[in-house]
This record gives structure tokens, C-alpha cells and sequence, in this order.
């Protein structure tokens, strides 16, 4: 998610869910090729870490592979359906769903010039505005497996380029047949399912039909729903105490992180919504708020109010 899955974020992340799979925030590759490297930082408990690229050209591909960062990734995707206005204006994202040629350029070149070890995968979408059969969605993903993508990413919706992205991640149905369909149709490629998955429950009917789901905004919206899913897919335990170990946990990570000089609103904001729906949730948001933008943070005052919480919250 673009500004949301920092290299902060991707932490807290992996305490939640140990087992999960994570991404970058889309990297556009003319923004590291100029030399925007923070983009590319991130810390070895994140791993293993897609590097998610935004581009429609081969050649900045090829420029991308000459930066040892990136060669430090364990898989990289090639954006193909992100529909933000921004994105669109670059001739990457969604609009690679209606250039099937400068597709199949790109998935060429990540594959020539990225180690074998790597997989290049694609995030799609079904379609583009009236450009929605599943026959051309099917050879659009032929077309991309035959290029070298082993690894197919589907949000469950077309896109539609006149509507902001918000919009975009609501407005257009959800068909999950035509990605169930998909991973019937190849079978020897990993075909994972996103778009409307809140709830861990739902996570067994998808699993029996592709090879694994992805979620997005529930993450940042709810970040302890990731240990639902967590224990739901791998048939973890979950521990009663387990949310106040992970606030320690990333309270002792953001310390260490604003003595390397990072800024402490984007550390302490990922906090914000860790106790979202349940008791208190309101006046926790608050205190993480005003220590975002406090002169000097108080970790100590942030892990006591989390054991305030927990208190009340299992009481």
C-alpha cells in the first residue's frame, strides 16, 4: 500500500504474523534510479520481502538490476493494476492490463536480468473498464506466465480509470470465481487471491481454491486481525498476552530506530489503530497521536497505557 506498508509498518507486521509474506509499498523504478534508495531500506526480520516495482518500460528495468539493493529481495512484482491517477500518467500500474505487449517486455526483462531464484510475479487486476472477459483476462495471463511470471497476484475487481483509488477498492464487484477459474486454468502457477478479505474465516474457502490470499487496507485498519488469519491458516494458538508482547516488542524497536535518527511519527503512527475495536481504542488512538507530534515521545507512557488496555480488555 502506497504510504502505509513502510519498512516500520512491514515490522510490526511480521510480529503479528510471523509466517507472512510481505511487500514493499509500490517503488516506482525511476524514483531508485535517480537515487531514492530509502525506499529499498528494510531490516532482516521483514523477510522474505517483495520488492514491488511500478514501470511499463524494460529499460528502467534493466537500470533497476544494476542497484545492489535490490538484488537483496526475495521475489519481485511487477505492478499491473494500480489505478491511481498518478500512476496511470506514468503508463504503468492498471495501464499494462490494456498493453499486453509492454507487459510481456517487462516480465522478459525482470526475468533476464533478476538470478532465477528469484520469482517475478504480476498484481492484476480482472479487467479495465469495458475491457472485462475473462477470455482476455486468461490470455493476459498466459501471456505473462509464457514471459516468465510464476507468481500471479489478483485483486478480485476490474478497475475503473475514471474514479479515484479509493473508489476503485469499493465501487467494482467482486468475482472470485474468475481468479478461482484462473488457478483451474493453471494449475501449475501460483495464483493468490485479494479484494474484500476481512475476516480470517473467509480465508478456508479461498485456500481451498487458490494457492494463498492477500489483504491490504484491513492490515493498516486492524493490524491485529493479521494474528487472526495468522492462526486461522497455520492453526496457531493465539496467546492472551500476545498484542501487549507485540507493543513492547515495537516499542523496543522504536527506540532503537530514533537513536538511528528515524522520524517518530512514522514509527509511532503504525501503533495507532493496534487496539482497534475493542475498549478504550478511542483514548489509545489519542495518546498515539499526540506522541506522534510530541517534542520528546514517552515510550514509557505509551506501554503503560497498552497494559491499561489489555487490562481492561481481558479483565
Amino acid at each position: 500500500m502506497m504510504k502505509k506498508t513502510d519498512r516500520h509498518f512491514r515490522f510490526l507486521a511480521k510480529l503479528i504474523s510471523p509466517n507472512i509474506r510481505l511487500f514493499t509499498e509500490m517503488v516506482p523504478a525511476q524514483t531508485i534510479i535517480f537515487g531514492n534508495r530509502k525506499l529499498l531500506q528494510f531490516s532482516n526480520e521483514e523477510k522474505p520481502l517483495v520488492l514491488q516495482l511500478g514501470t511499463g518500460n524494460p529499460t528502467d528495468i534493466h537500470q533497476t538490476t544494476k542497484i545492489p539493493e535490490v538484488l537483496d529481495f526475495d521475489e519481485i512484482n511487477l505492478n499491473c493494476g494500480c489505478p491511481s491517477p498518478t500512476v496511470q500518467n506514468g503508463n504503468f500500474g492498471v495501464k499494462l492490463m490494456l498493453n499486453p505487449e509492454a507487459t510481456r517486455e517487462c516480465i522478459r526483462a525482470l526475468r533476464q536480468h533478476f538470478p532465477d531464484h528469484m520469482p517475478i510475479s504480476i498484481k492484476i487486476r480482472l479487467g479495465v473498464d469495458n475491457l472485462y472477459s475473462y477470455s482476455y483476462l486468461s490470455d493476459y495471463v498466459g501471456m505473462a506466465i509464457q514471459a516468465g511470471a510464476s507468481i500471479i497476484f489478483v485483486h478480485a475487481r476490474k478497475a475503473l480509470l475514471k474514479i479515484n483509488p479509493k473508489k476503485n477498492r469499493e465501487v467494482p464487484n467482486l468475482n472470485y470465481d474468475w481468479v478461482y477459474r484462473l488457478k483451474n486454468d493453471f494449475k501449475d502457477t501460483q495464483v493468490v487471491i485479494n479484494g474484500g478479505i476481512k475476516q480470517a474465516q473467509e480465508s478456508t474457502i479461498h485456500l481451498s481454491k487458490v494457492d494463498g490470499i492477500m489483504v491490504g487496507r484491513v492490515a493498516y485498519q486492524n493490524p491485529m486481525a493479521l494474528s487472526d488469519f495468522e492462526n486461522r491458516i497455520f492453526n496457531i494458538k493465539k496467546s492472551q498476552k500476545l498484542q501487549l508482547s507485540i507493543v513492547d516488542k515495537y516499542l523496543e524497536y522504536t527506540e532503537n530506530q530514533l537513536n538511528l535518527g528515524q522520524k517518530q511519527q512514522k514509527l509511532v503512527l503504525n501503533l495507532l489503530n493496534i487496539f482497534s475495536g475493542q475498549k478504550r481504542a478511542k483514548e489509545w488512538r489519542m495518546l498515539i497521536s499526540e506522541q506522534s507530534k510530541a517534542e520528546r515521545i514517552n515510550l514509557e507512557q505509551i506501554s503503560n497505557k497498552a497494559v491499561e488496555i489489555h487490562m481492561t480488555n481481558n479483565l
